[in-house]
């Protein structure tokens, strides 16, 4: 009895692995992945996406270089789509997708709060990311940490480090969330 419920155990275990990878095959390898990040600050949006960017291409991706992206920007910085895909509208990042002939679009928002002293001396930083992956099949895929309450943390002897590790973690949160 008890090896049939280990045996049973270990199937769910398999299953639940086999799911997961079917998951990570949605983000497709072939073709380039476009990358937008938004959010208040320029400077956590700098830093947000040089990680998903490392992120993608530690997992053997090709993104979609600067400059293309900064020319489809430009543009797009006068459209409305522009703005409804910051906030996440489907249709508005499709239409995006398609200015960037991308094989898949990420579009991720970034915030962090100003990193305060703590009692040990050090600051502490939160940060969240919400990141939401368009295929341009249609396919939608997101990762986030939920919000500024259940955001990441990073802890360093400046505000800059504490800003940059609690940034770090809730991008490796939110990309492992679309892997």
């Amino acid at each position: 009895m008890v090896k049939r419920g280990i045996r049973a155990f270990l199937v769910f275990c398999f299953m639940l692995c086999a799911v997961g990878g079917a998951v990570a095959a949605v983000l497709p390898k072939k073709g380039d992945i476009a990358v937008l990040v938004y959010g208040p600050d320029p400077q956590h949006v700098a830093i947000a996406d040089a990680m998903i960017v490392d992120e993608l291409v530690n997992h053997g991706y090709h993104v979609v270089d600067e400059a293309r992206i900064q020319k489809i920007r430009a543009a797009a910085a006068r459209a409305k789509a522009d703005q409804l895909a910051m906030q996440g509208n489907f249709g508005a990042i499709m239409k995006i997708s398609a200015g960037y002939k991308a094989s898949a679009t990420l579009v991720a928002k970034v915030r962090a709060d100003i990193p305060r002293l703590n009692r040990a001396k050090l600051y502490t930083g939160t940060a969240s990311v919400t990141i939401t992956a368009v295929t341009s099949g249609g396919t939608r895929l997101g990762g986030k940490t939920n919000n500024m309450e259940d955001g990441k943390k990073g802890v360093g002897y400046t505000q800059g480090e504490a800003m940059r590790k609690a940034i770090a973690a809730a991008v490796q949160e939110a990309i492992a969330q679309i892997f």
